[in-house]
């Protein structure tokens, strides 16, 4: 993995109840809209989605939709997707690619930069009334082949927010990698509530209990860097609790074959598997994957809502 930067193995939050106002206040929820999700970069979307030039995708958080772009000159380009004359949303569908944009409300129509092209009819509003020149901006930025956003247009660079995450995830080829699937599921739930089920797992033998197989749960461990955390759970060995150790089990097996190698043979033979996994793409065996936990998560958050 390298050196570990900043790191702070117990960042102190004590043992104190979370307040449930946290996942039932819609004063809260609207305070973490403006001191978290206003301020900080944000993943829109994988980069091959904007490959091409004049290729474009819509990305929507809360109440905003924000539209992401490819020019011509092959620059990224990021503004809200909403008409200036009457506030249409400019784009419906989630994606596509042309040379701009026409509003289907009143036929304004827009670059790929968001700047306004046409104003439809100009002569009807006064002479001295001064249209806008273009849909205000949202910053953007990429790494790893992944398109981030941000609303705050004083935010620093996404490299200074990313901080340790470029260092820790290496050695995955991300920039290579291709979407095979998109899906979408709906909660109905705060968004805390969904994110804590994502940052332990404490909760796999109760919920999970066919994963202790091939997940040690119990392994994990958690590195906290400022306003980052990692999250590391052992995947294709058995959890400490399963007793039957003698032989890699049937899902094992599956796990290990898209490697390239039969893991009842060469189970323990390291160079097969870092060989395996060097064909697929990754920088030998040093493998890794960025979480938060609840209370580190917490605790970030109410940085942000201090301001």
């Amino acid at each position: 993995m390298g050196m570990l930067l900043d790191r702070a193995p117990d960042p102190g939050l004590g043992y104190a109840v979370t307040d449930n106002e946290r996942y039932l206040s819609g004063a809260w929820a609207e305070r973490e809209w403006q001191q978290v999700f206003e301020r900080c970069w944000l993943y829109a979307m994988p980069a091959s989605v904007l490959a091409e030039p004049r290729s474009w995708a819509t990305f929507d958080i809360g109440r905003e939709s924000i539209v992401v772009t490819r020019t011509d000159a092959g620059e990224l380009r990021a503004f809200y997707n909403v008409c200036q004359h009457r506030g249409r949303r400019l784009v419906d569908a989630p994606c596509g690619r042309s040379g701009g944009f026409v509003c289907p409300y009143h036929a304004w129509s827009y670059a790929l930069d968001g700047a306004v092209r046409t104003v439809f009819d100009r002569e009807v509003f006064p002479a001295d009334l001064e249209l806008p020149k273009r849909i205000p901006p949202v910053l953007v930025d990429s790494w790893g082949g992944l398109v981030f956003v941000c609303l705050d247009p004083d935010a620093g660079p996404l490299r200074e927010y990313l901080g340790v995450v470029p260092d820790h995830l290496a050695c995955y080829p991300l920039d290579r990698f291709a979407l095979v699937d998109d899906q979408t599921v709906r909660w109905d739930c705060n968004w805390r509530v969904a994110m804590d089920a994502f940052h332990e797992s404490y909760h796999t033998l109760a919920t999970h209990p066919q994963m202790l197989k091939y997940v040690a749960d119990t392994n994990v461990t958690i590195d906290c860097y400022g306003i980052h955390s990692r999250f590391h759970m052992p995947w294709g060995a058995p959890a400490p609790r399963v007793r039957d150790r003698r032989r890699p089990n049937e899902t094992q097996s599956t796990l290990f074959a898209a490697y390239g190698f039969d893991v009842a043979q060469d189970a323990r033979n390291a160079p097969a598997v870092q060989a395996g996994m060097r064909s697929k793409g990754f920088a030998g065996s040093q493998l890794g994957d960025l979480e938060l936990r609840i209370r580190h998560f917490h605790a970030v958050l109410d940085r942000y809502m201090a301001g």
